[in-house]
């Protein structure tokens, strides 16, 4: 039998992150070493986010028709299978009283072409009878054998602790799933000095294969990954995956044997949860709308609340994946080439769209999940440039999205000048100036730019702040968003006041971020942060960089305005193709 997912056990007594993985319906239970510890007369349902067996998904893209629980117990207990579906609801497909006084495995099988047309999640309880009962391990199993090879990529840049974590896991996967025939990892900082990573590496030679260049960004590292994994024909499925996440490695099998055992050829993307509220979905996925802008999928929603599961009980479409966990076919990536070198943000989106275009589905399997920080938790500072100069990038890209609106994009510019975010303002006027010249933006060595956004983002960077107390101004205080006519009379009288007076003296105000608004801020200081504070920065009007702003402002209008009729992006494809790329790796 070969192991398709395997369900997991609790790895924090964190109650809310237990939750994602089981619930204690009565009794006790321990963990010991890698099993779980039913107490007598103790029930625990795997009816979780982590621990569903996704049939819908199952059934729609893979080929798969008939699916083997595997249970390795020793004790007395039943074992109930349920499926919840979006017909007909939660009900009891079947039960098992399993009895054993030495740790034995059994095989319960469910066909899944007589479950038509009513898919949904299918999940287990287990219940102790009168004496304790150890589960060594519960398995989702095929009968056939997986022949297709796995490569996983990862890019680095001066996280070795994390990394050495995440190989850890890998080689550990790597002795349950032969298939597994390569790690291919870039480093793009310093030499790695853990001691116990080198050792890892060493220890490995012939899995593990070490790249080290100049730091090309997470866009020339994953690049480099894809590039190695295409050119040494390693594998039929290359996993890019962030060196900064916290995931039990068994997801990689699952989304392993979803795409191998694949109707047609699929990227499988796994969901980002919110490490700082580990119960909270970041992203499922993401959808783009005709400017490129991203829509998370399933944002901040609580993946322990049961009210939740329901919407995992179907299909639902996403246009990409972020590359923290994303398996594409290898042979896909010599025909649609390789990433452009924008050096971060936006990479991902733009292959994803570009797998789409050639007939390449990105499925969101749920359960197949990791943990990374959240990007709430710090400001934009340079990544800002990024985000806007890459999406010009791609909307000029592809005749099936538009350049954002003139009027749109310099209101945004306006409301962040309003409330003192100069270094967002700045960036993003040179995100334009540069996305004005073209593709001959690409002949100017990345770590130079780069150097070049960095400085302007120190430059103009908020007043970081420690220790100061913060208070928010209170909801009565704050003022409704203004709106046309409105909008533009009150911009005209703040932007005055700023372009004569001098406002930093004044006292500032606490505000969320999500209250900063040109209403709010009323041309005085204040002070920012998320809601769990984890920044504060005071942002102070300054007269004399208001008006350089301003005066920039109107010019880049106009060079935003003359960059899209020209657009000069026409032959980015060049540089996505693999000679552009060798030439940058030599």
């Amino acid at each position: 039998m070969f192991s398709i997912q395997s369900l997991q056990f609790p790895r924090s007594n964190l109650e809310k992150v237990k939750k994602l993985y089981l619930n204690l319906l009565y009794g006790r239970y321990d963990l010991l070493n890698s099993s779980l510890i039913l107490h007598p007369n103790s029930k625990v349902s795997f009816n979780s986010y982590l621990n569903s067996f996704y049939e819908s998904y199952w059934k729609q893209y893979t080929t798969l028709s008939s699916v083997i629980l595997s249970v390795k117990f020793k004790g007395d207990c039943v074992v109930s299978i349920y499926r919840d579906s979006p017909m007909n609801g939660c009900y009891l497909l079947l039960d098992s009283h399993l009895i054993s006084s030495e740790m034995k495995t059994i095989e319960l099988n469910l066909s899944l072409d007589d479950l038509i047309p009513d898919t949904g999640r299918i999940f287990i309880d287990i219940d102790s009878r009168n004496t304790n009962t150890e589960i060594e391990s519960i398995e989702f199993c095929i009968p056939d054998t997986i022949e297709k090879k796995l490569s996983i990529g990862l890019c680095t840049f001066n996280k070795e602790d994390f990394l050495c974590q995440n190989l850890e896991s890998l080689l550990d996967l790597s002795k349950k799933l032969p298939n597994l025939s390569k790690i291919i990892i870039v480093n793009q900082g310093n030499l790695f000095s853990n001691k116990k990573l080198v050792k890892l590496i060493e220890s490995n030679p012939t899995l593990i294969q070490v790249y080290k260049q100049d730091n090309l960004g997470g866009a020339g590292g994953f690049t480099r990954t894809l590039y190695e994994a295409s050119q040494n024909e390693i594998s039929d499925l290359h996993l890019l995956m962030d060196d900064d996440i916290i995931l039990d490695a068994n997801v990689i099998k699952t989304a392993f044997c979803f795409a191998s055992l694949s109707k047609k050829e699929i990227a499988v993307g796994g969901q980002m949860l919110d490490l700082l509220r580990p119960n909270f979905m970041h992203e499922y996925g993401g959808k783009l709308d005709d400017n490129g802008n991203i829509k998370a999928i399933f944002h901040n929603l609580d993946v322990a609340d049961m009210a939740n599961f329901h919407l995992f009980n179907k299909v639902t479409k996403i246009d990409y994946n972020a590359w923290w966990f994303c398996m594409i076919p290898t042979k896909k990536i010599a025909e649609i080439n390789l990433p452009a070198p924008i050096f971060i943000r936006g990479d991902d989106l733009e292959y994803g769209l570009r797998l789409k275009n050639s007939g390449v589905e990105t499925v969101g399997l749920p359960g197949v999940a990791l943990w990374h920080e959240p990007f709430y938790a710090k400001i934009g500072g340079w990544q800002t440039y990024y985000d806007f100069r890459n999406r010009m990038i791609l909307t000029s890209s592809y005749e099936q999205l538009k350049s954002e609106n003139v009027n749109k994009l310099f209101l945004k510019i306006y409301n962040l000048l309003l409330c003192h975010d100069y270094q967002s303002v700045k960036l993003i006027l040179e995100a334009i100036n540069d996305f004005a010249k073209g593709t001959a933006l690409f002949d100017v060595p990345s770590n130079e730019i780069h150097k070049k956004v960095s400085d302007i983002a120190k430059k103009f960077a908020p007043v970081s702040l420690e220790s100061t107390v913060f208070n928010p101004t209170s909801n009565n205080e704050l003022k409704p968003k203004w709106i046309s006519t409105e909008r533009r009379i009150n911009f005209a009288k703040q932007t005055m006041l700023l372009y004569m007076n001098d406002f930093s003296k004044h006292k500032a105000k606490h505000l969320w971020d999500r209250d900063v608004a040109p209403q709010n801020v009323s041309c005085k200081p204040y002070i920012k942060t998320n809601g769990i504070q984890s920044y504060l920065y005071l942002y102070s009007p300054d007269k004399e960089t208001f008006r350089q702003l301003l005066s920039e402002i109107l010019k880049a209008r106009k060079t935003y305005i003359n960059a899209i009729k020209e657009n000069n992006w026409s032959k980015i494809s060049e540089y996505k193709e693999f000679s552009f790329w060798k030439t940058i790796f030599s």
